[in-house]
């Protein structure tokens, strides 16, 4: 009997400890939700999101330009 009252209160204590970490767990998220919206000024994540693609494709385009810059340097650069 003594075992089953040591078991359920370590069951107990761990049950606690388990709310307290995902109480902490919660608030870090919602927390870092937050900067993000703060700091990226976006409303939803579909918005960040649609802000990635576009993020992306502007990247793509600056990428395919130095490319172009790149290349038209070395054909007027002579060796």
């Amino acid at each position: 009997m003594m075992n089953i009252e040591m078991e359920l209160k370590r069951i107990k204590s761990s049950l606690e400890s388990a709310k307290i970490d995902k109480a902490e767990t919660d608030g870090s998220i919602d927390t870092t939700k937050q900067r993000f919206k703060d700091e990226y000024e976006v409303s939803s994540l579909k918005n960040a999101e649609d802000m990635v693609i576009a993020l992306d494709k502007e990247l793509s385009t600056v990428d395919q330009e130095l490319e172009e810059g790149m290349k038209e340097l070395s054909e007027s650069y002579e060796w």
